[in-house]
């Protein structure tokens, strides 16, 4: 389910940049999180550090099936580190999903009050979790818990998505980066989201255009 401000933000950052409304009227049907198992969620972003999108799906979807089909913090103690290595994880990723089970069975990491943190306060809450550094708590803040002005500085995606987008060089993202999207303020979020979508389109036609160039 789209977010209820997704229209305003649409009509601000249009308004600003002509870029976005181009971007807007191209990906009509962008889908929305409407997640709200915040642990499963939180084992995802753990899946996908360093692993491409598909990656990514499958080890999850290994995980998944592994657990009985869905992601608990019950299914996660049943289990072995040896089982979920079976599923592609590394030994890392092992200790940090039985450890974040550890946090939310003990009550150090309370998700259910999650949703009633700020940002920061939610960023700092699980960074204490060994295994979710900055990135993830951005990526849980805007696809989970769907806050309309998260930005990640860290986030590789990102980087190339807005140095294609606005023509700069991405190796001086750090210097230009973080003023382009000031003036996204209060809407990073969805300014964010569509340029994922936008990079994903890009490449897509890229490769595309490869393949209709290449000798038969």
């Amino acid at each position: 389910m789209k977010p209820q401000y997704l229209a305003e933000a649409q009509a601000e950052l249009a308004r600003r940049e002509p870029f976005f409304a181009d971007i807007f009227q191209t990906y009509t049907d962008l889908a929305w999180s409407t997640d709200t198992d915040y642990f499963a969620a939180l084992v995802r972003k753990i899946v996908a550090q360093q692993l491409s999108t598909a990656a990514a799906r499958t080890v999850h979807g290994r995980v998944v099936t592994h657990l009985g089909g869905a992601i608990t913090v019950a299914a996660v103690q049943s289990t072995t580190s040896e089982g979920l290595r079976c599923c592609g994880l590394s030994r890392t990723k092992v200790k940090y999903i039985l450890g974040l089970a550890e946090h939310v069975a003990d009550g150090r990491l309370d998700l259910a009050q999650l949703p009633h943190l700020d940002d920061e306060t939610v960023v700092d809450k699980l960074t204490q979790v060994p295994g979710l550094g900055r990135w993830s708590a951005e990526m849980f803040l805007m696809f989970t818990l769907g806050r309309p002005d998260v930005f990640s500085m860290g986030d590789l995606a990102l980087k190339h998505a807005m140095a294609q987008a606005y023509n700069k060089p991405v190796e001086t993202f750090t210097q230009w980066g973080p003023k382009v999207a000031d003036g996204w303020r209060p809407w990073r979020t969805v300014a964010c989201r569509y340029l994922y979508a936008w990079l994903d389109g890009e490449r897509v036609k890229l490769k595309a255009a490869h393949k209709a160039d290449a000798p038969s």
